[in-house]
């Protein structure tokens, strides 16, 4: 059995470059900050089992996973003033901040089998499958 989990809180700044007027100087600016809470969880069990049938050895694996990640986050997105790149004035972001929350949150579930066939000293045969049920939000 494995079980894991994640808990972190991050904060992200980041100007972006929007490119330059047709001047060849003036330079477009726009900003962004992100503070982002999350919590992952993940567990898997597996079983593995090894039996003979008419002759043939198999070693079987069944396992069954469990997935789950939360997501808030507070969006900022300061405007910033256009810059001259060949004289440029650094100054702080202008005030007309536009917030936008966010959640997301993913959650999945998968069953899993794999048989393994030992047909001769040389040869094996592999064969599995897997299915998940999923959901996202955002």
């Amino acid at each position: 059995m494995r079980l894991a989990t994640e808990q972190f809180d991050a904060h992200f700044l980041g100007v972006d470059f929007d490119g330059l007027l047709p001047d060849n100087r003036t330079l477009l600016r726009s900003a962004f900050e992100d503070l982002e809470n999350a919590a992952t969880y993940y567990t898997a069990l597996e079983l593995t089992g090894r039996f003979q049938t008419w002759g043939i050895k198999h070693t079987t694996l069944l396992g069954a996973d469990y997935y789950n990640e939360d997501v808030d986050a507070q969006f900022a997105f300061p405007s910033l003033t256009s810059i001259d790149i060949f004289n440029p004035v650094h100054g702080a972001p202008r005030p007309d901040l536009l917030f936008d929350p966010g959640k997301d949150a993913t959650e999945y579930y998968g069953v899993y089998f794999q048989d393994q066939f030992d047909l001769l000293n040389n040869l094996h045969l592999l064969g599995g499958g897997r299915y998940d049920w999923a959901t996202t939000e955002s």
